[in-house]
């Protein structure tokens, strides 16, 4: 069966296509679940957290974005529950050392990346960033939602990647940008792609002509 129809019979209530369906995801998600939870055991309990949110919520599946990137928002939201829950900040795993100081938890984290992203890079750049590495979309499927090109997507990601990855002092961020870091937060806890997307649309220039320059 294709995906498409592995989707309807799974919609339609055949457990046996939605756990088909499922399976070549299994192993990135539950991959994404360890790095945000960084605990094995914890990132197998949200894992089993992702499966049954999607498959309640398949049947709303309208294929605007590919499955994959669907499911890696189910399982971010699931994490960021997950962190919530605990109240506090994600166990250390195995292989890495414990940290004496203060460690972000997902939630801050996801915040700095967004500030950083607001504050250091130009629209395009940006827009390519957060649905790609953000999102889970796929080139063609970002290029599609902002009007450009998989090549201008890519080469804006590689930009975004570069410059987002070199030191910046630590400072506080001005008003206007936490204000819209929060309204992106929102977004995103609440699984309104919808909205993420129209405040990147209004971030900035997406016309073919601006990413020359992104």
């Amino acid at each position: 069966m294709t995906e498409s129809e592995l989707i309807a019979a799974a919609s339609a209530g055949d457990g046996h296509a939605f756990a088909a369906l499922l399976r070549p995801y299994r192993a990135e998600l539950h991959a994404h679940c360890r790095r945000m939870l960084r605990s094995e055991h914890d990132a197998e309990d949200a894992l089993q957290e992702v499966m049954v949110r999607a498959w309640r919520a398949l049947p709303g599946f309208e294929g605007r974005a590919s499955l994959r990137g669907w499911l890696h928002r189910i399982a971010t939201n699931a994490c960021l529950n997950e962190v919530d829950r605990r109240g506090r900040r994600p166990a250390v795993s195995d292989e890495e050392p414990p940290d004496e100081g203060h460690e972000p938890d997902e939630r801050e984290a996801l915040e700095e990346a967004l500030t950083a992203a607001h504050e250091r890079l130009p629209a395009g750049q940006r827009a390519a960033l957060l649905l790609r590495d953000g999102l889970g979309y796929t080139a063609r499927e970002s290029a599609a939602l902002l009007g450009t090109t998989t090549v201008s997507v890519n080469s804006a990601l590689q930009r975004a990647r570069v410059s987002i990855g070199a030191p910046r002092p630590g400072r506080t961020p001005d008003p206007r940008t936490a204000a819209t870091v929060r309204l992106y937060l929102e977004a995103v806890e609440h699984d309104d792609i919808d909205r993420f997307i129209a405040m990147l649309r209004a971030d900035g220039p997406v016309a073919e002509r601006h990413w020359a320059y992104a």
